[in-house]
C-alpha cells in the first residue's frame, strides 16, 4: 500500500508542477458507460477507483467497516487487513465517502473522481469518545510527509478555516482536530514554510492551497494531504 502512496504523490506532484490536471484512467473494459446512461443522454465518464485502508488512530486495522458513496447506493466492506476498493468513480464529480464501523464515530471524506489516477486513502477512525456534541460535527486534517522509510508527521501547516457563516478558525499542526463545528459548507487554506503538498481529499478550492468540504452532524470530516520536502 505504501508504494501506491508514493506513486499517487509522484503523479499528483508532477501534474501540479506542470500546471495540469491529472488524466483519469481509461474506462474499465468490463463496464459500458452507455449501458448505464439514459439512451439519449450523455455517456458517463469513469475515473479510477478509491482504494485505501481503514485503521484506528493508533494504527490497528479495522475489518468489516462499511465504506459507501453517499447517495450512490454503492458500498464496500473493509477486509481483514482493513483494505477496501470502490471502483469506477464518476469523472470530475464531487463525491462524499462515508465510513461506519461499530464502536467508532462515522467519518466522511469529500473527494473528486478523476483528480488523480486513483485515490489512496488512509482512513483513521476515532472511538465514540470523539463523537461531537448533538447537532455538531468535527474536522480532522492529516498532513503526511512521504519518505522512503514510511510516513512522517513532522510538517506543521497553518490552516485558516472559514464557515459559510464567515466564522474563521485558525489551527496548526500535522493532525489538528476541531470539534463541535456547526454543520454547513466550509473553506480552508493553509500556509507551509517548506514542502510541497497535494490534497487526496477535500474538494478543490480557488487555488492550489485551498479546499472546500462539508461538516455534517454526528460525523468527522477527514482531510488528507501528502507532502514532500
Amino acid at each position: 500500500m505504501f508504494s501506491i502512496r508514493i506513486q499517487t504523490l509522484a503523479l499528483a506532484l508532477a501534474f501540479a508542477l506542470a500546471g495540469c490536471t491529472a488524466p483519469a484512467d481509461e474506462q474499465p473494459s468490463d463496464v459500458n458507460a452507455s449501458d448505464l446512461s439514459a439512451a439519449d443522454g450523455p455517456q458517463i465518464e469513469y475515473a479510477g477507483p478509491a482504494v485505501g485502508v481503514v485503521r484506528t488512530v493508533q494504527g490497528a486495522v479495522v475489518a468489516d467497516a462499511r465504506v459507501c458513496l453517499v447517495g450512490a447506493f454503492r458500498c464496500a466492506t473493509s477486509q481483514d487487513d482493513g483494505g477496501f476498493s470502490l471502483p469506477d468513480l464518476e469523472d470530475g464529480v464531487a463525491e462524499l465517502l462515508r465510513i461506519d464501523a461499530d464502536g467508532f464515530t462515522p467519518v466522511i471524506i469529500p473527494m473528486e473522481g478523476g483528480r488523480y489516477d486513483y485515490l489512496d486513502l488512509d482512513i483513521q477512525l476515532t472511538t465514540k469518545r470523539g463523537t461531537p456534541d448533538e447537532g455538531r460535527g468535527s474536522l480532522q486534517i492529516i498532513t503526511e510527509r512521504v519518505t522512503a522509510d514510511g510516513p512522517v508527521f513532522d510538517l506543521m501547516p497553518s490552516w485558516r478555516i472559514q464557515s459559510d457563516r464567515r466564522q474563521v478558525i485558525g489551527v496548526q499542526g500535522a493532525r489538528p482536530f476541531v470539534k463541535n463545528l456547526k454543520p454547513g459548507d466550509y473553506k480552508a487554506s493553509y500556509e507551509l514554510e517548506s514542502g510541497l503538498c497535494v490534497e487526496l481529499s477535500g474538494w478543490a478550492g480557488a487555488n492550489g492551497r485551498s479546499i472546500e468540504f462539508p461538516i455534517e452532524a454526528g460525523a468527522i470530516t477527514q482531510i488528507q494531504q501528502l507532502c514532500v520536502r
